[in-house]
């Protein structure tokens, strides 16, 4: 595939933190609307990779083109100039503002000597919101909405900057599976309107929901490239923690290797039978744990708003 028929390009790239290799000469390609899914477990080096795209980080060799040319990203001022958008996992909002106050920080529309025009402000994100289907009150606070109206503030704010390419990190980790639902309706319709989205996970029936295209990460490097549509959770869990993963490992994706090994054994009624406890065990812990995990996540991680929700990890 040619250069003009990519919207992110990103070749050799290389990062690494002390003790810790992140990213290890990783290629990474995005076709223009499309809904590419960067997959892998946490500390795989989805995030960091992201990261570089957008700025935050410089990596420390390789290169990155967008739409065919190169570029040079030295922050996210760079990368909004280049038409990229980010929305973090964890959400970069001002409770007290209002939502309008929010979407326009930085780029703030002015009347007169410097004083913020709420009039104008509030058209252009009416505008903004209908063009896209994502309904939202300028007025309201931010700190009083649930978080999934918090998370569609944050697209609509890297919208108002332009943004054509949106990477979304762990974008359901706090949402509601209602709230998931609609956050897909939303990209679609992105998509549709010309957008070109990279979305971060390792909820693999989401995945395969949502997107077009994956690429796997493990441990620093890109292991495949997948079509949605002509794979399924079993060879993405395999890819992303390694043929020779331990029980463990699958429990923390949430797919025991029980569950990989039952299609070996179809033919010994003995042998099926006791991995299958073995398989309903490890879901049956996978579950609790998750509970508890969400439990005492906004205990662990602190909470934006006044009603807890789960968050995912801190490392990705």
């Amino acid at each position: 595939m040619s250069d003009e028929q990519l919207a992110v390009d990103m070749r050799g790239i290389t990062k690494q933190f002390p003790g810790v290799l992140a990213n290890n000469h990783v290629d990474f390609s995005v076709r223009p609307g499309e809904i590419h899914a960067l997959v892998g477990e946490n500390g795989a080096g989805k995030s960091t990779l992201m990261n570089i795209l957008y700025g935050l980080f410089p990596p420390d060799s390789g290169e990155i083109h967008i739409n065919g040319k190169q570029a040079h990203i030295g922050g996210p001022r760079d990368a909004i100039a280049l038409g990229i958008g980010m929305v973090h996992q964890h959400f970069m909002l001002i409770p007290v503002f209002s939502v309008g106050e929010n979407i326009m920080l930085g780029r703030e529309p002015v009347a007169g000597p410097d004083f913020y025009d709420h009039a104008r402000a509030r058209t252009a994100i009416n505008e903004l919101t209908k063009r896209y289907g994502l309904a939202l009150n300028p007025d309201a606070r931010m700190g009083d909405l649930p978080v999934g109206l918090q998370q569609r503030a944050e697209i609509v704010k890297v919208l108002y900057r332009g943004a054509n390419i949106l990477i979304l990190d762990e974008p359901t980790g706090v949402l509601t599976p209602q709230e998931t639902k609609e956050l897909f309706v939303v990209l679609r319709d992105l998509v549709k309107s010309g957008k070109t989205i990279i979305f971060i996970s390792h909820k693999l029936k989401e995945v395969l929901e949502i997107s077009d295209r994956i690429t796997v990460m493990r441990r620093g490097k890109v292991v495949g490239h997948l079509t949605t549509k002509q794979t399924n959770e079993e060879e993405i869990a395999t890819m992303m923690v390694g043929r020779e993963s331990s029980i463990r490992s699958y429990d923390q994706i949430g797919i025991p290797e029980s569950h990989h090994q039952l299609s070996h054994h179809r033919n010994d009624p003995a042998t099926l039978a006791k991995l299958t406890k073995i398989q309903t065990y490890h879901t049956r812990c996978f579950c609790a744990s998750t509970r508890s995990r969400q439990r005492l996540a906004p205990l662990s991680c602190g909470s934006r708003t006044s009603a807890p929700t789960p968050t995912g990890a801190s490392r990705r």
